[in-house]
Formats: structure tokens, sequence, C-alpha cells
């Protein structure tokens, strides 16, 4: 099967090599798609000048600033290969990724997802709450595992996908540069797999920058926090039992994530009022149905098949 790494660009410069290096040394049948974005730096320069030592590097140049998901969503469709996988610019990968990645993947499996280590300041650290031991779960459990357990977590970047689950009528998106964004849409292609397997093997470097969104000083981390629930929760209502079940029982996980994060934003200059706010729209994940669409209609996208 031909796998396809997809990187958005973006003023990336400075980390590109790393990464760029990291890929090349992946073995397999494999492309690298690179979306550029209109840039201030010479990534595009350094892209081209390394497509001419490998032509398994395609670059798409974007005439007008997509955003990291609008970036991705476009690269799926220039893709060729069987598999997604993805990565951030400023990341790298372990040189049997690929190789690894794709061994896993037979007749039902749809999905598999890999561990990951943490760079910080030029450490390099094992994830806190990581996969223990290997696990093939159905689609609906995987849901449940994503929503309850943290060593399953919503990010895109250390998953590899079957490239027909984006096909799938229900893929959940949420607005361009939101915190969290990534987890919705995992939920939703978890939910169109047949099985995921988790493999317990740490083969993507998640490098941690002072400056990247989920590490700065971010006053609206716990209210798109909220939102990212809310879809989940959208989409749990439409697809029925038991996902809308295990959300419910999932609730004091959620609350207890959220919390924290309303700690960090306080932190971060979030008032009294708008805490008090937060929390409300956090107790109307609580009930049965989904919550007041004007409270969290205006997150989400659409509902539907990239293609």
């Amino acid at each position: 099967m031909k796998l396809s790494f997809l990187i958005p660009v973006y003023n990336s410069v400075s980390t590109l090599p790393r990464l760029v290096t990291s890929l090349l040394k992946q073995d397999g049948d494999i492309e690298f798609l690179f979306g550029v974005e209109p840039s201030k730096d010479s990534s595009l320069n350094y892209l081209i000048d390394k497509q001419k030592e490998d032509n398994r590097i395609k670059i798409i140049v974007n005439e007008t600033k997509l955003g990291p998901l609008g970036n991705r969503i476009n690269l799926i469709k220039h893709s060729s290969g069987d598999l997604i996988a993805f990565s951030d610019s400023d990341d790298y990968l372990a040189n049997d990724f690929a190789k690894v990645a794709v061994s896993g993947f037979d007749d039902d499996i749809d999905v598999v997802c890999l561990d990951y280590l943490v760079e910080y300041k030029g450490k390099i650290k094992r994830n806190l709450f990581r996969p223990r031991r290997k696990q093939v779960l159905t689609g609906e459990k995987a849901c449940k595992k994503l929503l309850k357990d943290a060593s399953l977590r919503g990010f895109l970047w250390n998953k590899v996908f079957r490239k027909e689950l984006f096909h799938s009528d229900n893929l959940l998106l949420l607005k361009e540069g939101m915190m969290f964004e990534d987890t919705p849409l995992v939920y939703s292609l978890f939910s169109s797999s047949r099985l995921v397997k988790i493999l317990p093997y740490p083969l993507y470097i998640y490098v941690k920058g002072e400056g990247s969104l989920t590490s700065s000083k971010n006053k609206d981390r716990a209210h798109n926090h909220i939102d990212s629930f809310a879809v989940i929760k959208y989409a749990s209502t439409k697809l029925g039992y038991p996902y809308n079940k295990d959300f419910a029982s999932s609730y004091s996980r959620i609350k207890l994530s959220i919390f924290f994060d309303l700690y960090l934003s306080k932190k971060d200059g979030l008032s009294k009022d708008e805490i008090k706010m937060e929390k409300e729209r956090l107790r109307m994940l609580k009930g049965k149905d989904f919550p007041n669409e004007d409270h969290f209609s205006s997150s989400i996208l659409k509902m539907e098949s990239i293609f």
C-alpha cells in the first residue's frame, strides 16, 4: 500500500530540514506532499532544492492562505496513496515510522495509532500517558477510549488512516485555528472505521515550542476545548447508541479536563464572569440532547465528506 505524508508549511524554513531529513529516511512506497502557504521566508525554495534530490517530494503551492486544516484537506485531495499520514513542519519522525505503521494494516484495519515522544528545549521525554500494549479495537470502542483513556489522544500526527475514510459523509471539522481541532475529526474517522490498531512504539517526535498554540498563553483554551467536546457530542447524538451512551459516561473525565483548562485560562486572564459562562456551557454537555445551538453550532464547519 502506498503511503502519503501530508505536511502543511508556513514560514517553516528553520524547522523543515530536520523533518525532511527524517522523512527521506522512510522506506517503502511513499510520497511526501508539502502544502506551502504564502510565506515570508524561503520554505518554498528549500523544498524545491530538496525535490531535485528526491522525487518523492511533491509541492502544492497555495495562492491564498488556507490555514493548517484547509491545507491538510487540500493535500488529501492531491494525494495518491492508499494511506494518509500527517506531520507538522516543526516535528520529525523515527526512521521506521512508515515501515511499522504500514505493516500494522491488514484487510480490516482502517487506522494505526503509534506512540510519540515529546521534545522540549532540546530534551526528549516519553509520553506520560502512553499505551502499554498492542490493542485492536472496533471503531466504536476506539471512540470510547478516545473519550475515556488519556493513552489514546486525538492528535492526527501519530496516526495513519486509510484514505477511503476521508470519503465518509460524517467528518467533523472545527473552525480554522482553534485548539483541539484534531480531536473531533479523529473521533469521526474512528466512528467510520472497522478496526483501529494501537501500537506502543514511540515513532513520532512532537516538538513542543514555547510559542506553539498549545503551549502559549491562551485564555480561550477552555472555550475551545468545550466546543471540541460539543462537536463530538453532536456526532454521538447523530450516531446514536452506543456512541451517545459512551459520551454520557465520559462526562466526569471531560469535566476534569475542562476544569484544568479553566485553571490555565484564569491564569491567562479569563474573568470570573467568563469562567461562570464556560461552566454553564460545560453543564450543557451533560444533557441527553445536543446543547442549545446558539452556544455551540458556530464551532461546526460541516459534517460531510471533504470530496
